[in-house]
């Protein structure tokens, strides 16, 4: 008996830029992370700073983008639905570091939170 089955996952695409007076440029190398409940997907730009990252499944995504000496501007929450094509472009700026606070270990209060985290199925 022949069995068949639909999948239906998303696509999350899009361009990683670094802020700059003169415009955006590429960021290159860089790994672009899309994290949910249902798991973890990653991709790295290409070197004008395209990602592509197939098959996720439905749900609610924190897009997020690493890349060495720079740091990612805004962390948002993106709702991505089946057969959905979804563009996320990200934009990386330098980090700003204040020298004259000493380190401290990571507590409660230094944790991210974003307000949409907790919507519901979207």
């Amino acid at each position: 008996m022949p069995l068949c089955a639909w999948a239906q996952t998303g696509n999350i695409q899009g361009f990683v830029r670094r802020e700059s007076l003169g415009g955006g440029q590429p960021v290159s190398d860089a790994t672009v992370t899309a994290v949910s409940k249902y798991g973890k997907w990653t991709a790295r730009t290409a070197r004008r700073g395209f990602y592509t990252i197939l098959g996720v499944v439905p749900g609610l995504y924190i897009i997020r983008v690493q890349k060495t000496q720079l740091a990612q501007f805004g962390v948002f929450t993106y709702c991505i639905h089946a057969d959905e094509n979804r563009r996320v472009n990200l934009s990386m700026t330098y980090p700003l570091i204040d020298y004259s606070r000493r380190p401290r270990a990571p507590g409660p209060d230094l944790m991210l939170t974003t307000d949409r985290y907790d919507v519901g199925p979207c």
